[in-house]
């Protein structure tokens, strides 16, 4: 009997009011018995950055926590007296208007809160690892269509320049030989105007040398004229 008095008690705090510390904790509580042994869990950290991020408060948090005292009588009053109470104090704390939440752990001890913490944190790091590897997953599946797009927009610019370039030599080629019929129609004119005045020039000489053949065919007549006289 003087063992189950004697036995520490602990109670669960629901709610930690915003900012206290654990020393404040203490505090409080030890002004009904004696306090053993607290733990406040630490809000997340992802939590804390946002805060921190957004231009609030950079000071830790803490969620919920335990409070053992060293005789589990006292941790029943405790529970009993404060649950859904004022927190009090000076009129200039923070935490005056703050209400405590407090219920009584029974059949408790102090190696079942530690597992239950232990437990706590191995599911809260298991988890972070399963979002760190999904997000690295998602990282290398958004990299692999990236690289896959620079790649087809790397061979379809490939494929419109040397489509451009072909039509370019299409167009080339069809110019050029335009360029060669009208060369060879200015071929054809200049060969028929050379012909042209080919004929002029033989039909202007014919026309220069006949009378010179009949003035020497007369001189010559002539002169046998006087000879035969």
């Amino acid at each position: 009997m003087a063992d189950e008095r004697h036995s520490p008690g602990i109670i669960y705090l629901g709610r930690v009011p915003p900012f206290m510390k654990p020393d404040k904790i203490r505090h409080i509580f030890s002004a009904y018995g004696e306090v053993e042994r607290l733990f406040l869990q630490p809000e997340d950290p992802k939590l804390r950055k946002v805060r921190k991020k957004e231009g609030g408060s950079r000071k830790v948090r803490f969620t919920d926590g335990w409070v053992e005292f060293k005789r589990k009588k006292i941790a029943k009053r405790v529970a009993t007296a404060l649950n859904n109470t004022q927190i009090g104090g000076k009129k200039r704390s923070m935490f005056y208007d703050d209400l405590w939440n407090i219920k009584y752990l029974p059949g408790f001890v102090w190696s079942d809160i530690t597992e239950k913490v232990r437990l706590e944190k191995a599911v809260a790091d298991k988890k972070e690892r399963t979002e760190m590897e999904q997000a690295k997953r998602e990282n290398e599946f958004y990299k692999g269509n990236f690289d896959k797009t620079r790649a087809l927009l790397a061979m379809s610019q490939r494929k419109r320049k040397r489509e451009g370039t072909s039509e370019g030599e299409s167009s080339s080629a069809a110019s050029g030989g335009t360029g060669g019929g009208a060369g060879g129609s200015g071929n054809s004119s200049q060969s028929k105007a050379g012909i042209t005045t080919l004929a002029s020039a033989k039909t202007w000489t014919f026309k220069q040398v006949a009378p010179a053949q009949q003035r020497r065919k007369v001189k010559l007549s002539k002169i046998l004229s006087r000879s035969a006289d």
